[in-house]
């Protein structure tokens, strides 16, 4: 388990670092856009994955199996975890960057 956080961990920053770059000025406006619709789907994908994963985590069936059983809710972390590059959940993320693309657009 504490291989697969380290490897979610490190996703974490070479998304956080493709954000970074994107909301730099150095890019043209086409290839900035190109990136942003990418990055966007895959954010898009994994909040969703999150949102459902962490909702079948607490679901009431999970909570009466027996200790053995249950699924660990891992990874998951606050939204103030600085160890963290992105916060648990991508809402403002995703919606930061829709908008974005949507200022671009003729």
């Amino acid at each position: 388990m504490a291989q697969l956080e380290a490897l979610w961990k490190k996703m974490e920053g070479v998304t956080n670092a493709v954000l970074h770059e994107v909301k730099g000025e150095g890019l043209p406006m086409e290839q900035r856009n190109e990136i942003l619709t990418a990055i966007l789907a895959s954010l898009t994908a994994r909040q969703n994955l999150r949102r459902e994963w962490h909702a079948r985590c607490q679901s009431r069936i999970a909570r009466t199996l027996p200790a053995d059983q249950k699924p660990e809710c891992r990874p998951y972390w606050e939204k103030d975890d600085a160890s963290m590059p992105l916060p648990f959940d991508l809402t403002d993320i995703v919606s930061e960057l829709r908008g974005q693309l949507l200022e671009a657009k003729p």
